[in-house]
């Protein structure tokens, strides 16, 4: 039972290729509710983190990677599919890869970088546009793919915010959470999930 948060977080990210095969294939309606039901993973996997007591240390890289490859295998497949432009797909994709490289880096260099508010305010609206370029319509006589488009440039201005937080904020010494020096009152240590850029 302790590992049920890391699985319920890991079936998040193989939930990104097949959302992506199942648009692709012609079933958005499909492709659409199992995004959203993936992507509720989110809001349950840290609460169970604390509650189960999971074992720590993997959620620091496994929650930021599930989250990506949900989102990215279907910003792809949304723009394969013609429902988002190319711009948009390669700038959220090289940040993407950027964010990845300096974390890594960092992180093998025993240091980490703390999440910012601009980073998960991303995340959210990043959620919100794919969710909504998915649903695609039609609705209350909106053109929701408009309205998805200009979640996911907001989203694009927000990622770049917080790649450039990331890069004028010098990132900190990791801290490991099976030390039994660290603050144990607390699942997680320093904060309900651990340290990982968004």
């Amino acid at each position: 039972m302790r590992w049920l948060p890391h699985i319920l977080t890991a079936s998040r990210g193989f939930a990104g290729p097949v959302v992506g095969y199942i648009l692709l294939s012609g079933y958005h309606w499909v492709a659409f509710w199992l995004f959203i039901t993936a992507a509720l993973t989110d809001l349950i996997d840290g609460w169970l983190a604390k509650k189960l007591d999971a074992p720590k240390g993997i959620g620091d890289w496994l929650d930021p990677t599930a989250d990506k490859c949900l989102a990215d295998f279907t910003w792809c497949a949304l723009w394969l599919n013609g429902w988002a432009p190319g711009w948009l797909f390669w700038l959220l994709m090289t940040r993407t890869a950027l964010i990845a490289f300096f974390w890594w880096k960092a992180r093998f260099s025993g240091f980490t970088y703390e999440p910012n508010l601009l980073g998960r305010w991303m995340i959210s609206f990043e959620g919100t546009a794919v969710g909504v370029l998915l649903f695609h319509g039609p609705w209350l006589d909106v053109h929701w793919p408009s309205v998805g488009l200009v979640l996911g440039a907001f989203t694009l201005f927000l990622s770049v915010a917080s790649a450039l937080q990331y890069i004028f904020t010098p990132p900190e010494p990791t801290v490991d959470a099976d030390d039994p020096k660290c603050d144990d009152s607390a699942p997680w240590p320093n904060s309900s999930r651990p340290s990982t850029p968004t």
